[in-house]
């Protein structure tokens, strides 16, 4: 879901080509200058604080033992888009 005050930025900046990404759908993408938001945990933070369904550990090959360890390769993903510089 797109921050509410997206549009806001966007319209004020009009020569600049600002876009929206989760950090799902920004894999394959690099921008100059990526800004993270969103960095709080919780619920719906990041880390994410949702459990996975028990049912998909059992289609899983092996299970991480590090905490958070999908959410620190998603972070990495993040972070790895900036050809210029990332603001956290």
């Amino acid at each position: 879901m797109k921050p509410q005050r997206f549009n806001i930025l966007r319209n004020g900046f009009p020569k600049l080509a600002i876009e929206y990404h989760t950090v799902h759908g920004s894999k394959g993408r690099e921008a100059d200058y990526v800004i993270l938001i969103g960095l709080d945990s919780g619920t719906l933070g990041f880390p994410c604080k949702i459990q996975d369904d028990p049912v998909l550990n059992l289609v899983l090959t092996e299970q991480d033992f590090y905490p958070d360890a999908e959410e620190r390769r998603l972070f990495y993903v993040a972070l790895s888009r900036a050809r210029k510089h990332d603001f956290i």
